[in-house]
């Protein structure tokens, strides 16, 4: 048995079974590989899997009691705070829930290339649904594509990739905003999403130092 904790300033890393691993920024996973098994735990963050066909050895990828097992694959699996995101490039993938040691879990799903589906936190997975498989792996081209995702998850991606400036976001109703359009951005500039924000009336962008808050305005006397 060969573990291995990856190095996460790599982001492209070849395992010894010939599988490849694209790490995204803020990585972090462990690589167990044996005789007849081949299993990662993704412990923060995002990667995409292109699996090597091995029938002997299944490649399950573990994100706390979720289970993805490839099914001669390429796929992208996003952990997100409340929520892991899988996403199928090519072939299959099935997911369990609860212990992988199991003879039942307690959900199953078979996600097949070009859908995705969500396992919320209390292990619900959803139903799989189409999917652009070129936004799926946009990050790895460092360009950030946001739909309905909120406020607070917009401004917590650009801080992934970026020192600075750190966006906060105040107050819960901001933090849940969502934009109804598409939104494409450069990993490496949070000044277009910052320029776009405060043109909106009823945002407002305050920087102070390195640390750029995000609010809605502040009423002034008078």
């Amino acid at each position: 048995t060969v573990r291995r904790e990856i190095d996460p300033s790599k982001r492209v890393i070849e395992l010894r079974d010939g599988s490849v691993v694209h790490l995204n920024t803020q990585s972090r996973l462990q690589v167990v590989l044996s005789h007849n098994a081949r299993v990662v735990h993704l412990h923060e963050g995002q990667a995409t899997f292109k699996v090597k066909n091995d029938p002997a050895r299944p490649f399950r990828v573990h994100v706390d009691q979720v289970v993805i097992q490839a099914i001669g694959t390429q796929f992208d699996v996003h952990r997100r705070d409340d929520r892991v995101i899988v996403a199928v490039i090519e072939g299959q993938v099935e997911i369990a829930t609860g212990s992988v040691k199991a003879t039942s879990a307690t959900s199953r799903t078979r996600v097949s290339a070009g859908e995705a589906t969500t396992i919320m936190s209390d292990r619900q997975i959803t139903s799989p649904e189409r999917v652009n498989l070129a936004e799926v792996t946009a990050w790895q081209r460092r360009q950030l594509i946001f739909r309905m995702n909120t406020l607070e998850e917009i401004a917590t991606e650009f801080n992934r990739y970026n020192r600075t400036p750190k966006i906060g976001v105040e107050g819960d109703a901001l933090q849940r905003r969502t934009f109804l359009v598409v939104r494409h951005y450069d990993a490496d500039n949070p000044e277009s999403l910052l320029d776009f924000l405060a043109a909106e009336d009823d945002i407002e962008v305050v920087r102070q130092g390195e640390v750029v808050t995000i609010r809605q305005p502040r009423c002034s006397d008078g």
